[in-house]
């Protein structure tokens, strides 16, 4: 492997994370924001699990962006 493949595998993978960050953020923190807002959860609560989404979602975009491009090169 040389060092401009492994780039793009690591740029692929860091651009799945920052999609899959910015969408958990997006659609969790509206979700739990209505719900909050609802008076379901607590507003605490709501900030965990926006903050604990955000992290998973990040790693499984890296994870998945890595795969993607491991695909494409073969």
């Amino acid at each position: 492997m040389t060092i401009k493949q492994i780039s793009g595998y690591v740029f692929l993978g860091g651009v799945g994370a920052v999609m899959g960050a910015l969408l958990a953020f997006v659609l969790f923190g509206a979700s739990c924001w209505l719900l909050s807002a609802s008076g379901f959860i607590e507003k605490a609560d709501a900030i965990l699990k926006v903050k604990v989404a955000t992290i998973a979602f990040a790693v499984m975009g890296f994870v998945l962006g890595v795969v993607r491009a491991t695909k494409m090169v073969q």
